[in-house]
């Protein structure tokens, strides 16, 4: 090394700045790169050289130096609440300019290890100083909040920060912290409750009951846990079986060492049983505290477990023990009613449950629209209020009277009966009856004239009678009402020569005729007046066909329903009286037409002759010969045509009677 002299001799920038790097080489080797403490003794030491020598250079006086010291906390450890004082643990760096000149931007950097976190995961590791810019002997601080976890063992930790800015030496500080120990013992139960009851109808009472529950423990914290102990607290409606169990038990062993794996778990037990009948679903909880102490002697916080158990409720239930009432209701003998009219309806009800419950109400339902209705004489109403408490198994029958209007249709209707319990729930009965409909038959028992032959008067030159009245007779054979009854009648007359006409002087010759109703079994006469129009100047006898078209509302129209025929004789010329002649025997109108089974058929005649009378078909061919062709004496005639054994058709009668032949048409249903 020269001579102070030859030190002074490097005065200029140029020589200052290959002396600073000198320096530096300096410090390398001698110490290495070993932070801002060997930096700021090299500035240090040049500053001493420099002032030796009388250098007064302008970038000496302007050179910031960056000094900093690390402060942290003494950590303590509180037992009682299990947590470090303080946490988090405040870091602070102060930085102090002991240069002559004004910094760049101060930015600090600490450096962890081990445990140690920042309170804040978003917390950088790096701060600018507070200020960041530093004046000479002016100083800035920057702070960090750490966080360290409980740990059983003391930890130690050397914590760095680096300070650096652009036209100073980086600088770095460190100081030590210590974490004590603080272990706790950390208890962890589990509690076992059967998941639940069921209801056992032979045994008639709740399994399982008495019922076990248990409570296990073990510690999985790092230290040992004394006097540990668990205490079940009882839910509403349970009870320990057998009496006089305590609630708070000690475990065994009651200190627990830190749980291992394949260790065995203390556990405790309690009898139980669960005493009453709701009607609702409970869900009891059973609550389970466990609490120790810590070796410090303090007592742990209580854990709490809770266990549900399902019990269901018993309702009361009930069922229909029965539900009567006829198969059907079908036409009486008459045909006129449906039977039974009025019909029972019967119903019971049971207690089929465990539980004692009442009937609050009970209401039967039936189509009204179908022409059902209660009866008066009926021991219920449609709804009422029986208000009967049943224990288990009893039962009760409620019966109704219900009558039913007849009706021509066939109906099937539902009958329903619902009881409804103290709890709203309803028991239904129902049942579909078929009731049959009425038979509805318009039938036409005569067509009859009250002339049936209008006689030629040769003395008087006149007709007798010239005025004849048709009576058509309807009757209601069936069990319902008939409405809109239409009686019409027509006539063919083959003649050509336009004989009869309606009577205008008779007094109702409305055609068609109406009536409004027809009642069951009860016939109806519809009359018409006629008078001769013009002789019958043909020379033989005309006969005028009536024919009654009928029907009503609830029954088909009938075209071809009866026949009668008016004979018309012959005019004379000549005005001379003549004897009566075998033309005028006379073939009545068959009764009743149509029919059923049998029918009569009359004739008459005006003197004794022989008498050939036989029934065809349709197609002329003889079915039945009911007079042969023996003398018959003058007068009137009665023979039954039984009709038994023929096919339902039109068949005709036919007379002859000295070379006369009279026919009729009949019509077998």
């Amino acid at each position: 090394m020269r001579d102070p002299e030859d030190i002074c001799y490097l005065s200029s920038p140029h020589v200052f700045y290959h002396l600073k790097i000198f320096l530096s080489r300096i410090q390398m080797f001698i110490f290495g790169n070993s932070g801002g403490t060997m930096r700021s003794l090299s500035v240090r030491i040049a500053g001493v050289i420099i002032a030796f020598c009388g250098f007064s250079s302008v970038e000496a006086q302007q050179q910031p130096v960056l000094r900093c010291e690390l402060h942290a906390p003494e950590i303590r450890a509180d037992y009682v609440n299990l947590v470090y004082k303080p946490m988090p643990i405040p870091v602070t760096v102060t930085v102090t300019n002991i240069g002559t000149a004004l910094t760049d931007s101060v930015y600090a950097r600490i450096e962890l290890t081990g445990d140690l976190k920042m309170a804040d995961s978003l917390d950088d590791n790096g701060q600018l100083l507070q200020p960041a810019q530093l004046f000479p002997q002016q100083s800035g601080t920057a702070r960090w909040m750490l966080v360290h976890p409980r740990t059983p063992v003391e930890k130690r930790y050397t914590i760095s920060v680096w300070v650096r800015t652009r036209n100073a030496d980086s600088s770095l500080c460190e100081t030590e912290i210590i974490i004590p120990p603080l272990g706790s013992p950390v208890l962890s139960p589990r509690c076992f409750v059967p998941n639940a009851l069921h209801f056992d109808d032979t045994l008639d009472s709740y399994v399982p009951n008495p019922f076990t529950v248990r409570l296990t423990c073990v510690n999985r914290g790092d230290v040992t846990a004394d006097s540990v102990s668990g205490t079940i607290i009882l839910p509403r409606y349970v009870e320990f079986d057998p009496p006089g169990q305590p609630a708070t038990k000690l475990y065994d062993p009651c200190s627990m060492e830190q749980w291992q794996l394949g260790d065995p778990i203390p556990e405790l037990t309690w009898t139980l049983r669960w005493n009453p009948r709701l009607r609702f679903t409970m869900e009891p909880t059973f609550r389970f505290t466990v609490t120790g102490k810590h070796p410090a002697g303090f007592w742990l916080d209580s854990v709490d477990v809770r266990g549900m158990t399902r019990v269901p409720g018993l309702l009361p239930e009930f069922a229909c023990a029965s539900f009567e009432l006829p198969d059907s209701l079908a036409l009486n003998e008459e045909e006129t009613n449906v039977e039974p009219n009025p019909f029972t309806v019967s119903y019971t009800v049971r207690n089929v449950s465990h539980q004692t419950g009442s009937i609050e109400r009970i209401i039967i339902y039936f189509p009204t629209s179908d022409g059902l209705s209660l009866d008066p004489a009926s021991p219920n109403l449609v709804s009422f209020d029986p208000d009967l408490t049943f224990a288990p198994g009893e039962k009760a029958t409620f019966e109704w009277l219900i009558s039913v209007e007849n009706r021509i249709t066939r109906r099937n209707v539902e009958i329903l009966v619902i009881a409804y319990d103290d709890e709203g729930d309803p028991t239904a009965a129902s049942a579909m009856l078929p009731i049959a409909n009425l038979k509805t038959a318009l039938r036409s028992l005569a067509l009859e004239t009250d002339a049936p032959v209008l006689l030629y008067d040769p003395v008087h030159d006149t007709y007798d009678p010239e005025t004849f009245v048709i009576t058509a007779t309807l009757r209601n054979s069936g069990g319902a009402n008939l409405n809109d009854i239409v009686a019409k009648l027509t006539w063919t007359d083959n003649s050509g020569q336009d004989l009869v006409e309606p009577n205008p002087d008779f007094a109702d010759n409305t055609n068609p005729k109406t009536r409004g109703v027809l009642l069951p079994a009860t016939e109806a006469e519809f009359s018409w007046g006629f008078r001769l129009k013009n002789r019958n100047t043909t020379g033989i006898p005309q006969y005028i066909a009536f024919n009654l078209e009928y029907g009503s509302r609830e029954t088909p129209y009938v075209t071809n329903g009866c026949e009668t025929f008016v004979q018309i004789d012959p005019a004379g010329t000549t005005g001379v009286s003549e004897p009566p002649a075998p033309a005028n025997c006379i073939l009545h109108p068959v009764h009743p037409n149509p029919f059923h089974a049998s029918t009569v058929l009359r004739f008459t005649l005006p003197s004794a002759m022989p008498v050939h009378l036989v029934v065809t078909d349709a197609l002329g061919r003889d079915v039945r010969n009911l007079a042969d062709t023996g003398i018959r004496k003058a007068g009137t005639h009665t023979l039954r045509f039984d009709a038994s054994e023929l096919p339902p058709g039109v068949y005709y009668t036919r007379l002859t009677a000295n070379g006369i032949v009279r026919m009729q048409k009949m019509l077998l249903l």
